[in-house]
């Protein structure tokens, strides 16, 4: 188990877009829960469960890192006792580009545990191209 803890929700998220950020394998699963219920889905990416696959998928996006940034927005957050969820917008920047690419919509869900606020599950999108006006799609 990891030797760092999580007094809230909050600081476990900005752990988790730090070790992004930072390409930082460790610091990455020092954030998620040390049991095998956890899941997380990259954009386009199969559902992986369990600490060892989510390890494997941060090693690949981490293999080559450029650089990334995030700008978190469009936040919402959920609390319920144990379980917090957190709902945002990443607009993400790689390298040395100075444009966002597209954003992606997370949900990021903590749980209370014996060891401080853990991740459960990272779940991350693209959001649906916008739809035409109705009009627009009958010529």
């Amino acid at each position: 188990m990891s030797n760092s803890r999580f007094a809230t929700a909050q600081e476990a998220e900005d752990a988790f877009y730090r070790a992004f950020a930072r390409a930082d394998l460790e610091a990455m699963m020092e954030v998620w829960a040390d049991d095998e219920t956890i899941t997380c889905i990259h954009p386009a990416g199969p559902r992986l469960d369990g600490r060892s696959a989510i390890r494997r998928s941060w090693q690949a996006i981490f293999h080559d890192p450029a650089g990334i940034e995030f700008v978190l927005t469009d936040a919402r957050r959920i609390e319920s006792g144990e379980l917090v969820v957190h709902l945002v917008l990443e607009r993400v920047r790689e390298g040395k580009e100075h444009m966002h690419h597209v954003p992606v919509i997370a949900t990021n869900v903590y749980r209370l545990t014996q060891y401080g606020w853990r991740m459960v599950l990272h779940h991350a999108s693209v959001p649906p191209l916008p739809q035409k006006p109705a009009q627009e799609q009958l010529h």
